[in-house]
């Protein structure tokens, strides 16, 4: 059925899993809603455990820090406005009516850096 095998969207380690690849193709948005708490209070439960050992305390200043150590392509607030912004050229759209064109390819996002 293409179902991750997992405990409360636990599958091992830090992996996690939520949805249809949690319980299966079946449900609507509130059985995904309902999924997604279940497994994010087994996140919740991790972290209140045992933190990570990659852990700093840092806050957002810390995993701007990591991001750029890892050479992460990332995409920021500024850069976030800019695909926004793209992807409601009235250019880009298919029909009238259409709010907008979503980028579908990462490469093309991060253009927008």
């Amino acid at each position: 059925r293409g179902v991750v095998k997992n405990t409360h969207g636990k599958v091992e380690g830090n992996l996690f899993v939520a949805g249809w690849l949690k319980r299966g193709p079946s449900g609507i948005i509130g059985t995904n809603i309902a999924d997604a708490k279940d497994t994010v209070s087994s996140i919740m439960n991790d972290l209140n455990a045992a933190p990570t050992p990659d852990s700093r305390g840092e806050g957002r200043e810390g995993l701007d820090n990591l991001i750029i150590e890892r050479n992460i392509p990332s995409i920021d607030w500024a850069c976030y406005q800019k695909i926004d912004t793209a992807e409601k050229d009235p250019s880009r759209l298919r029909s009238e009516g259409q709010p907008r064109e979503k980028f579908t390819n990462i490469s093309e996002m991060i253009h927008f850096r």
